[in-house]
């Protein structure tokens, strides 16, 4: 028997998508047509998801998502321009035989770098207590050269020894005390594109310096097996 007009044509349509030609007097079941429709819907939707995933991982991060940066600080710290921001935020520590100005919030993580450079380093400890007064911490300002705000803005930086790590140089700052600084959530201006190795300023959260570290700057139990493992 030969094909009619119709199944020839749906023949040739068939053969040109790679597809069996169906048998004389015969119809393609309908439920395999079915079937492969849904299985192709099916693989257009997850390529549309898996497109939509690769777009939103290749996002860069928004401001307020990058540690460290003004609108950061802005959102965890407060806003350094306002009247009362000093009278209710900044409060005075003793660190290394100074006094300090820095967020209530973040005291606990400076107390515990001043207790990594008595530790790690307790020569130049004592040589930053008993040397000229070149350590700064909170002052409303930008960046140098720039037109935003300074993390000594917020009361989350201090610089220490200034006048033997000056900005643009190496600097004499102790690698011991660098490195665990880091690793605990903190970040050093020597590290940065433009070297400032006095500065020290942390990237933790108050929440997060909260549950790491006890009032006087000793990491908790927990986190100190974290660290130590």
């Amino acid at each position: 028997m030969s094909l009619s007009g119709r199944e020839a044509g749906r023949n040739m349509r068939r053969r040109l998508r790679g597809l069996p030609t169906i048998p004389r007097g015969k119809a393609a079941p309908r439920r395999s047509v079915a079937k492969r429709r849904w299985i192709a819907a099916g693989l257009v939707v997850l390529a549309a998801v898996a497109g939509v995933l690769a777009l939103r991982k290749s996002d860069p991060l928004l401001p307020t998502e990058i540690r460290g940066s003004p609108a950061w600080a802005r959102v965890y710290y407060g806003d350094p321009d306002r009247s009362d921001f000093r009278a209710r935020k900044i409060i005075e520590i003793e660190f290394l035989g100074r006094t300090m100005l820095v967020h209530r919030k973040v005291q606990r993580h400076f107390l515990r770098l001043e207790s990594l450079f008595e530790a790690r380093a307790p020569d130049y400890a004592a040589a930053v207590a008993a040397g000229e007064l070149d350590d700064w911490s909170y002052f409303n300002r930008s960046v140098r050269g720039e037109e935003y705000k300074s993390n000594h803005s917020f009361g989350i930086a201090i610089d220490v020894n200034a006048l033997t790590n000056v900005l643009g140089t190496v600097g004499d700052m102790p690698e011991a005390i660098v490195t665990q600084w880091e690793l605990e959530g903190g970040a050093w201006g020597g590290s940065f594109s433009r070297p400032d190795p006095m500065h020290f300023e942390t990237h933790l959260t108050p929440k997060e310096i909260k549950q790491r570290y006890r009032p006087d700057g000793s990491p908790k139990d927990w986190y100190l097996e974290e660290l130590s493992s």
